[in-house]
Parts: structure tokens; sequence; C-alpha cells
């Protein structure tokens, strides 16, 4: 929550297996494991900050995404979308489409009456006319991910992002395809994923990652700081080619405590840093594409 220009902590919510999740203005909607969804909403009279906004919405989802007006899901089979309404604004069954989407992180996004949805080969772009979505352009073609920011779309693939304007799209009788460039991009990219397990104290704990250039010049290019309650993180990532450095951090001085500890591996399975036992800093150099260091023969 973003209260007076600062974000604080709300309230850990117990959803077992969260797959996914979107957020709208003082709403938010959880996928839940089982791939039922959980709408909750900020009250900031309530002692916790966030309550249930309805009843779990039962659906095997795949993909989801929520707007002021909107909720949509995709399953294998179709694109179901819920509009709110009512005093206690919430979400009711509106329309279902035909479009399903293929497997992948996120298939599916929606800024105001444009919704994007990803299939097995072809994109599928309804707009939102009097309450009522219609299949206004069809792609040839489909992209990893997608995120819609207005009617601006960017569209990526493995080592290509694509930008297109979709201004045209919003009208009652579309009159163009959407225009498209393509973002050039660092390629290849390698791939890494930070782990931290943590102690009893895992506020205390945080870390940054910085990519230093060719001149020597440092760049902090991700950060995490750990919340009370937290027992673990992991995050991956996709980066170019080049030097970085991992810089952990223990605000106390007394690192992680076993069984807690930290590793940062490589896509092609090697160990890039691993440790626990520091004071209030540990920090690690290496350079993509990472290659192990050979083992020593007696």
């Amino acid at each position: 929550h973003l209260p007076q220009d600062k974000w604080s902590h709300l309230k850990r919510i117990g959803i077992s297996k969260a797959s996914g999740c979107s957020v709208a203005g003082d709403r938010v909607v959880f996928q839940s494991g089982e791939g039922d969804l959980l709408l909750y909403r900020y009250q900031q009279q309530h002692p916790f900050g966030i309550v249930p906004l309805q009843d779990p919405i039962p659906a095997k989802v795949t993909s989801v995404a929520l707007s002021t007006d909107y909720l949509v899901y995709s399953d294998d089979t179709s694109t179901t979308i819920y509009h709110q309404e009512g005093i206690n604004q919430t979400f009711v069954l509106s329309q279902r489409l035909n479009s399903s989407i293929s497997t992948g992180k996120n298939q599916i996004s929606m800024d105001g009456d444009i919704l994007v949805i990803g299939g097995s080969n072809h994109t599928s772009i309804p707009t939102e006319h009097n309450g009522y979505w219609n299949e206004s352009i069809v792609l040839d073609r489909s992209f990893d991910r997608y995120e819609l920011t207005g009617r601006d779309l960017i569209a990526t693939l493995e080592n290509e992002v694509y930008y297109m304007n979709l201004e045209n799209c919003v009208q009652s009788t579309p009159t163009q395809m959407p225009t498209s460039s393509v973002i050039p991009t660092s390629s290849p990219c390698y791939g890494i994923e930070i782990a931290v397990v943590y102690d009893g104290y895992p506020s205390e704990t945080s870390w940054e990652l910085q990519a230093i250039d060719e001149l020597g010049n440092v760049d902090v290019i991700a950060t995490h700081k750990a919340a009370y309650g937290d027992d673990f993180h992991t995050e991956s990532m996709c980066l170019p080619e080049g030097e970085y450095n991992f810089t952990i951090y223990d605000s106390y001085g007394d690192g992680i405590f076993s069984p807690g500890h930290y590793n940062i591996t490589s896509s092609n399975g090697g160990l890039i840093a691993e440790g626990g036992e520091f004071g209030y800093d540990e920090t690690t150099f290496f350079v993509l594409p990472f290659s192990p260091a050979p083992s020593s023969t007696p």
C-alpha cells in the first residue's frame, strides 16, 4: 500500500501456492494454487487494512488480469469476463469469449477498454464498446509476454521486444492493423537465480545486484529487502554479457544463522556464490556468461 507517497506493509495473507496476481486501484486478485480467484480490497478503517472483497470465484485459471471495472481470466478453452457492479462493488459474470491462451507467464494484459489474449499461435485483441467485448484484431503470431499501457503494447519473445500502437483498434470499426516495430535488445542473455533462505530475523537481510560497465561505472539493477515473517525469497533474471557484483547485507552484523543461507546459480547449473556466515555484508564478483571453475584432479 502507498499512503502519502511511502510504501507500507499491510498484512501477510496466507494463500497456499499462489501462482499469480493482478492489482488495480485498491483491489487485488490472487490466483490460488488450485486455480480459484481470491479477491481483496484495501480498507483503511479495517485493522488489517486489506479484506476479502467477495467469495472466491471457482475456476481452473491459467492467467488473470484486473482493471478498475473488469476481472478477466482464461483457461484452456475460453476467456471469461466479470464486470464490477452493485453497491458493494463486487464482480459478477458478464461475458465469455471463445479465446483460450497458451501456457505462459503472462498471456493476458488489459488496460481500460482493450484486452490482449495470447493464444498458441495467434494474439487476439478484443475491445469494449458499451459494456460488450468484441474481437477487433487478430494477429497471426503469439508472444511469450504482454504488457499493455493505455494504447501501447509491449510484446516479448526470448530475444526480441516488439512495440505496437493499438490506437486504431479501439474504434468501433478498426481502420488498420496495429503498427509494430522491434525494440533492439541485448542478445543473448544469461539466466541466473538468486535464492535466500532466511533465519529467525529476516527483516535484517537485504541484497543488491550491480552491473559494471567497460569504464568501471557501477549501476544497481536489482535489490530486495526481506520483511518480518518471510521464510525465503527467490528471484530469476536474464542478464546480458558483462561483469556484476552481488552484495548481501545484514543490518545487525551477524550474517544469516544456519540453516539459513543464500546462493546464486546460473542457468547452466553452475554455482556462482553461496554463503551465510558473514558480518554486515559480503560481495561476490562474477562474469556472465558464467564458467564454473574446473575441479582440481588429485
